[in-house]
């Protein structure tokens, strides 16, 4: 009768020591990840119901919302909740800048968000200061066009201006001073630009430039200079391959063109009477000049 009762005190210690054993299990183990997040929007995916955002360190993370995201705007000027309006995820533009708390992925690149909190009401509001400057700074002092001409022994540079008034010749000056970039291929951003020589310009490039222009408008004297090979076009979608981020549109001439998309690639959603003035604006063959890699399309801001 001992030995019975020895081992059924062996078998209830055993059984009380595994039920602890998964109790504490059960007690350590590590909960989600809360955290937050802060970045300006790259881009919109309305019905998957996620947003890409860039962080001011260059990490690309993806915000996912459902049903249950409150997804709010808070007013320029304003940092109380409270006066924070609802909106969709529609009403959020590309180069806007939110705030985001949620459940983060293990690997920091995603966040299942329950609040998403979009700060100022535009692009230009909710840009931080410094890049408010840069923005400033290039309305004085700047100039854009495309290149037409390059004179490597003068170093100098022609390009046909755009302006209000229309599209004029300016010799560029480029010095030993003069701080030279180009375009990363997949992004228009000067922040992804990497430094450039004057053997590296060439005829057809987009360029821009901050420095100082002549009195009559017909020179342009360089400190920095940003250029690189651009090429627009316009046209109706016929295709989508989400695998590989790829569009293929059908052009004004009937040609079927692949447009990938890049992680740095800026998406943006325009209205019907945006796209039939850009249509309206659209060059015609004939009023394109020679050396413009242009398919048709506009590029705003360029």
């Amino acid at each position: 009768m001992k030995k019975i009762f020895a081992v059924v005190l062996t078998l209830a210690a055993s059984f009380v020591v595994n039920n602890n054993l998964v109790a504490q299990t059960a007690t350590q183990a590590p909960a989600a990840a809360q955290g937050r997040v802060v970045g300006a929007v790259t881009v919109v995916d309305q019905a998957g119901g996620k947003l890409t955002i860039k962080t001011d360190s260059g990490e690309l993370i993806t915000v996912l919302t459902n049903d249950k995201s409150s997804v709010l705007r808070l007013p320029a000027g304003e940092t109380s909740a409270q006066n924070a309006t609802k909106i969709s995820l529609g009403d959020i533009a590309v180069g806007d800048r939110l705030f985001a708390r949620g459940t983060n992925s293990a690997d920091g690149k995603l966040i299942d968000a329950r609040q998403v909190v979009v700060t100022g009401g535009a692009v230009a509001s909710a840009q931080p200061p410094a890049q408010q400057g840069q923005r400033e700074d290039f309305r004085q002092r700047g100039l854009n066009g495309r290149i037409t001409a390059v004179d490597a022994a003068k170093k100098e540079i022609t390009i046909q201006a755009r302006s209000r008034e229309g599209a004029t010749p300016v010799v560029v000056a480029v010095s030993d001073t003069t701080k030279l970039f180009k375009y990363a291929p997949d992004s228009m951003n000067i922040k992804d630009a990497s430094r450039s020589s004057f053997a590296d310009l060439k005829v057809g490039d987009q360029l821009r430039a901050l420095g100082e222009r002549s009195a009559d408008g017909a020179r342009f004297t360089a400190a920095e200079v940003i250029a690189g090979s651009t090429t627009r076009t316009a046209g109706q979608v016929v295709a989508v391959n989400a695998a590989k981020n790829e569009i293929t549109l059908k052009n004004g001439q009937g040609q079927n063109i692949t447009v990938a998309i890049g992680q740095r690639s800026a998406l943006r959603r325009v209205t019907p009477e945006m796209a039939a003035q850009f249509e309206a604006n659209r060059p015609r063959p004939e009023q394109r000049g020679q050396g413009q890699a242009d398919h048709g399309g506009v590029c705003p801001g360029c």
